[in-house]
């Protein structure tokens, strides 16, 4: 009896632990996280604005695209899309980062 009351209380105090740990991830990590994501997208899509540019309309006379091409192949279509989709202009992004046109 006093076996399965320790069993009972064991598996309380884990889903116990569980619900505040889930309770404190959402409630601090879970947004730095989405912000770190966010950002690091947005970096990604900077990079590869400049180094590709070229796919998408910009003028970009850099001889080390090709030697970065087969790095981006499988991003590259996904890429593409996400800067066609018109939310925001190239020339936006470029601005939000400091370029000038």
């Amino acid at each position: 009896m006093m076996k399965t009351l320790l069993k009972q209380a064991g598996k309380i105090f884990k889903k116990i632990i569980f619900v505040v740990r889930l309770f404190l991830y959402g409630s601090f990590e879970l947004a730095l996280k989405q912000h770190i994501e966010k950002e690091m997208g947005r970096r990604m899509d900077f990079f590869m604005m400049i180094c590709f540019g070229d796919l998408i309309g910009l003028p970009v006379p850099n001889y080390l695209t090709f030697k970065l091409l087969p790095f981006f192949l499988k991003e590259l279509p996904y890429w593409q899309r996400r800067m066609a989709r018109g939310r925001e202009t190239i020339y936006d992004k470029m601005a939000e980062y400091g370029g000038e046109f």
